[in-house]
C-alpha cells in the first residue's frame, strides 16, 4: 500500500486509488494522524485531544473508539493496513506502507543531488494540503523548510 501525503491525501493498492473506500472525513485524519507517528504507540488521549479539541476528554474519547472500530473494519475488509490497539495507545503497522513522506525524509538525508531531486519531486505541495488539519501545522512548518532548503541547495 502506498499513501501520498504531500498536496492531496491519497491510498494506493497495487497502483489504484482506494481513497474514496474511506468515507468519513476524521477516519481519514485519524490515519494521517497516525502515519505521521513514524510506526510508534500513541497515547489515545493525546490522539483525541488532537483530533477533537473541542471537546471534553470523555466525548473526545468516546470519538475516538468509534473511529478507531471504523478503521479496524476498513482495514479487515478494504485496506492492507494493520492497526494495533493496546489499552492505553495504538498505532500504525508501517511495514507494508510506503509512504510519500517516508521516502522524502529519508531522501533529504542523503548529500547526492540525485537523491535531492528526487525528493524534490516528491513534494506535490504541503502536508495534507487539502485538509487543513490543525494539529500538523508545526509538521507542515517542518516539511515546507526541509522542501526550500534542498531547493535552494540544488539551483543556489
Amino acid at each position: 500500500m502506498t499513501i501520498q501525503c504531500f498536496g492531496e491525501f491519497r491510498l494506493c493498492l497495487d497502483g489504484r486509488d482506494q481513497s474514496g473506500v474511506i468515507n468519513s472525513g476524521k477516519i481519514e485524519e485519524l490515519l494521517a494522524y497516525l502515519l505521521l507517528q513514524d510506526g510508534k504507540y500513541v497515547n489515545k488521549k493525546r490522539v483525541a485531544a488532537a483530533l477533537w479539541p473541542q471537546l471534553e476528554t470523555e466525548r473526545g474519547m468516546d470519538n475516538l473508539y468509534k473511529n478507531i472500530k471504523k478503521l479496524q473494519r476498513l482495514c479487515a475488509d478494504n485496506l492492507p493496513l494493520q492497526l494495533e490497539v493496546i489499552p492505553e495507545k495504538l498505532r500504525l503497522d508501517l511495514e507494508n506502507v510506503e509512504s510519500d513522506i517516508i521516502i522524502f525524509e529519508k531522501l533529504c538525508g542523503s548529500k547526492r543531488q540525485a537523491d535531492l531531486q528526487q525528493a524534490l519531486k516528491l513534494y506535490q505541495g504541503q502536508l495534507f494540503e487539502w485538509n487543513n488539519y490543525e494539529w500538523c501545522e508545526i509538521e507542515t512548518g517542518y516539511y515546507d523548510w526541509l522542501f526550500l532548503s534542498i531547493r535552494s541547495k540544488l539551483y543556489a
